[in-house]
């Protein structure tokens, strides 16, 4: 399948590219960056995420090509997109800035799979997976599978999987569900087209137990979360 993957730099946006090409994909990808560490009060959490994404995704830092690389949020601002240039790709989702008209819209029309790193609906928008385990609901910490939608990590969950490995390392705890998530993802797309593929559960906002923003990840609540775990 021919795709478009908008995604980031860090190893595990690597890792799903790599993944996608070995399942034989022809891969565009849309790099928006992120970097760790620029937060001050935050080193020591983000070193943490650092590590464990090492652990499990290895030194995956080189992005195969083709690649278009776009400042951070710039994504929705690309009418090019909706174009003829692009007209003939999937879109798959994982880890990109907030999508906005008429990028989104065109994403929808073509069914466009999200990689949420959380289990939903329980636990969306910024870093699902931490709040889950701040939360000491270590059993909503996982991936799904989704269908883009317009509202935030709101689509038909297509697939799912809970990273119930207790490590005692949080971190580590996370990545691996990232990890497995990228897996449901090259799984989902195998047959995305060939098969049906009903939810298989629903995704209620009535079940819903945070909402969060990047503006409520403070220095305060990081640090709370490290002294828990001992680190």
């Amino acid at each position: 399948m021919k795709l478009l993957v908008c995604t980031s730099n860090q190893p595990r946006h690597v890792t799903l590219v790599k993944r996608l090409i070995q399942a034989g994909h022809d891969v565009l990808t849309i790099v928006e960056p992120k970097s760790y560490g620029q937060s001050k009060g935050l080193e020591r959490y983000w070193n943490a995420v650092r590590e464990a994404e090492l652990e499990v995704c290895g030194r995956a830092f080189f992005m195969p090509g083709p690649v278009l690389a776009l400042r951070p949020g710039e994504l929705s601002g690309v009418p090019e997109l909706t174009g003829v240039y692009l007209e003939d790709r999937f879109p798959v989702v994982f880890s990109s800035s907030y999508i906005t008209p008429p990028v989104v819209d065109w994403f929808v029309d073509k069914g466009a799979l999200n990689l949420h790193v959380g289990i939903a609906p329980e636990y969306r928008g910024s870093a699902p997976n931490f709040w889950a385990a701040y939360d000491k609901n270590e059993h909503l910490v996982g991936a799904q599978v989704q269908r883009l939608s317009r509202g935030l990590d709101a689509g038909d969950i297509l697939a799912e999987t809970r990273e119930l490995e207790m490590t005692g390392d949080p971190f580590k705890r996370g990545m691996l569900a990232a990890a497995h998530g990228i897996e449901l993802m090259v799984g989902v797309l195998e047959t995305y087209y060939a098969t049906s593929h009903p939810p298989v559960r629903d995704n209620d906002r009535a079940l819903e137990i945070r909402y969060t923003r990047h503006a409520d990840f403070t220095p305060a609540v990081a640090n709370e979360f490290l002294e828990r775990y001992g680190l």
